[in-house]
């Protein structure tokens, strides 16, 4: 598995080269087209439709990448959380590509596994107070066994 990159770093590089790609692409219809046009309004409307394009393009494109890497993982981090916490302790969240979101991984992992020690931990401290409980009990039956054979006595 590759190391986990930082979501930040993933943003800027791909909406940089998205919108560089579309910039470029813009230019050179312009600097293509420019000769043919014999009007202003027909390179401002060439403008406009380029960015129009572009921005379709860019909305597109983004709304996908950020589902991929933001909103899908997101989501499955939720439902793996919500299935803990209702009551699955054994499950674990998976690995994921980010830097952010696995560090939100091990820390859920980690506190998952430190509530399990606790719960372990506090079993046995009732099993130790249920011990001592059975034997408070005895030790009294007891000291009453000998009350009475002491009251008997004399």
């Amino acid at each position: 598995m590759r190391a986990p990159t930082t979501l930040r770093r993933d943003l800027l590089v791909f909406f940089g080269l998205l919108f560089g790609g579309a910039l470029l692409l813009a230019g050179a219809g312009l600097w293509v087209l420019l000769p043919i046009f014999t009007t202003p309004a027909q390179a401002a409307l060439f403008m406009a439709t380029v960015l129009v394009v572009d921005l379709l393009v860019l909305f597109v494109f983004g709304g996908v990448f950020i589902r991929r890497t933001l909103v899908g993982p997101m989501e499955r981090l939720s439902d793996d959380v919500r299935r803990m916490a209702e009551g699955d302790v054994d499950h674990r969240l998976a690995p994921f590509d980010t830097h952010e979101l696995e560090q939100i991984r091990a820390s859920v992992n980690a506190m998952a596994d430190r509530l399990l020690a606790d719960r372990e931990l506090l079993a046995e401290n009732v099993r130790s107070l249920d011990r001592t409980n059975r034997e408070l009990v005895e030790a009294r039956d007891q000291v009453l066994h000998s009350s009475r054979l002491a009251s008997v006595g004399t």
